[in-house]
């Protein structure tokens, strides 16, 4: 709350919104259907208020209603159910030698500058909490770690999060990763 106060809201607090919600009750719609486009999971849509039929009691009356429908991508449920995790694949042929340290390191750096902006990098102690240096949410976090699969083909299952805590930890997390996944 404080950072929307000050105007300071990182990517992740504005973007890639999950649900939905549209009303278009306003316009006189009475049944929404929603079409889902990703990055959403689903959308709940609100239709106008309209009296309706209503039974109570044994007797028939009218009562104002408002419809809600609700649109899901099914797809999504079996998104981390994938049969064989992506961190067990071989590297595809002809890829180059695995990362430095220190090439981990600028990636990790650049992901976390991506997903916190505000960040001062140049002052990160190795040994500490990134989540407590820079603010980091659930949301920043997994940001983080879908950052890190995408740049870096490492698969962080959640089990493993505490092992990338900090700056030190998560290079040499993501190295082993690595060095397992070239051996393979």
């Amino acid at each position: 709350m404080q950072r929307a106060r000050a105007g300071v809201l990182r990517a992740s607090e504005m973007s890639d919104p999950t649900v939905t919600v549209t009303n278009l009750g306003e316009q006189e719609v009475e049944t929404v259907f929603g079409v889902i486009y990703p990055p959403q999971v689903s959308l709940v849509g609100f239709g106008r208020i309209a009296d309706r039929p209503w039974a109570h009691e044994g007797l028939l009356g009218s009562r104002p209603i408002v419809t809600a429908t609700l649109s899901a991508d099914h797809r999504e449920r079996w998104a981390s159910r994938r049969a064989v995790p992506r961190g067990d694949r071989p590297p595809p042929p002809g890829a180059g030698a695995p990362m430095t340290r220190d090439e981990i390191r600028q990636a990790v750096l650049r992901i976390l500058g991506q997903v916190a902006p505000e960040a001062d990098l140049e002052g990160i102690d190795p040994g500490r909490s990134m989540q407590e240096q820079f603010d980091l949410d659930s949301m920043d976090f997994l940001n983080f770690v879908s950052g890190i699969q995408q740049e870096i083909s490492v698969d962080v299952p959640e089990r493993d999060y505490p092992k990338i805590e900090t700056l030190d930890a998560c290079i040499d997390y993501i190295f082993a990763a690595l060095a397992t996944a070239t051996e393979a």
